[in-house]
């Protein structure tokens, strides 16, 4: 990472704040009932333990995967996958803030299969891995 890559700390703290308060693209609004539907169920399984797969949260909602998939990305501009991820490190994002358990248990708990895989998601987010972000935000929090 070279210091152009780093993200000020105002910036990156604005965008904890966006991404805790739902406004990330997460938006509410009156889409399809069947999005709607997925969307909850996605929000309330931000494990992964019960939809792993379109296909899943397809049967479940009562819709064929692949057309709820368009219809989800059509009413809110953002995919199930994208929809997954978000809802994944907003999961992380809080646990790093508000516990002292290991990034690894965190890994574990949230649902991803490795812990190179969060740390993907994540410095794609904000720039950083998990470890350094829980180190920034106590910091900034002192003072």
């Amino acid at each position: 990472m070279t210091r152009a890559d780093v993200v000020p700390l105002p910036q990156l703290l604005g965008s904890v704040r966006k991404v805790l308060s739902g406004r990330s693209g997460l938006i509410t609004q009156p889409w399809h009932p069947k999005v709607n539907e997925a969307i909850a169920r996605l929000i309330a399984d931000t494990d992964g333990a019960l939809f792993n797969s379109v296909a899943q949260l397809g049967l479940v909602t009562g819709i064929e995967g692949e057309y709820l998939s368009r219809l989800v990305h059509a009413d809110t501009g953002f995919t199930l996958r994208d929809w997954r991820r978000g809802l994944r490190v907003r999961a992380v994002v809080q646990r790093l803030i508000m516990s002292t358990e290991h990034v690894g248990q965190i890994v574990y708990d949230i649902g991803y299969r490795s812990h190179s895989g969060m740390d993907h998601e994540f410095r794609r987010t904000f720039g950083f891995d998990p470890s350094a972000f829980r180190r920034l935000y106590k910091s900034d929090s002192r003072r």
